[in-house]
């Protein structure tokens, strides 16, 4: 049986955990009606519902084993719940938090590519830098 997932961050294309999409078939980017926020733990996304924020993000028609995978990734139903959602290619399904964990930081976009810190590794981040102007004392 084959299903659609909706993804929003790192198994997006590009993104560290693609690895497991490799074998699915890319059906399209898509943003979500306005329901949601989203949230950065630094090196992965948390969108949670009751938001008023758009996800950006892709759509995959994966096979059920993929889905088990990702279910595996997730830890579904543990820690992020399954939603089924609209998309223009059918019902898809989208992982989600019910509430985002007190150290995550709002991402007001919707799009966990325009967050401001870049991957490093796969554990964690490289904080952007800012140059501050010189001041002579």
């Amino acid at each position: 049986m084959r299903h659609l997932v909706f993804v929003y961050g790192t198994l997006m294309r590009g993104e560290r955990n693609h690895r497991y999409l490799e074998s699915s078939i890319y059906r399209g980017r898509w943003r979500t009606p306005p329901v949601y926020n989203l949230h950065s733990l630094t090196s992965y996304p948390v969108a949670c519902p009751d938001g008023r924020q758009r996800l950006s993000g892709e759509v995959y028609r994966i096979s059920r084993q993929t889905l088990c995978q990702l279910d595996g990734l997730e830890e579904y139903p543990l820690v992020y719940s399954r939603k089924l959602i609209t998309t223009p290619w059918g019902p898809a399904w989208l992982y989600l938090q019910a509430h985002a964990p007190a150290e995550a930081i709002p991402l007001p976009s919707g799009d966990w590519r325009r967050r401001t810190a870049r991957p490093q590794c796969r554990s964690g981040f490289e904080p952007v830098s800012i140059r501050q102007p010189f001041s002579a004392q």
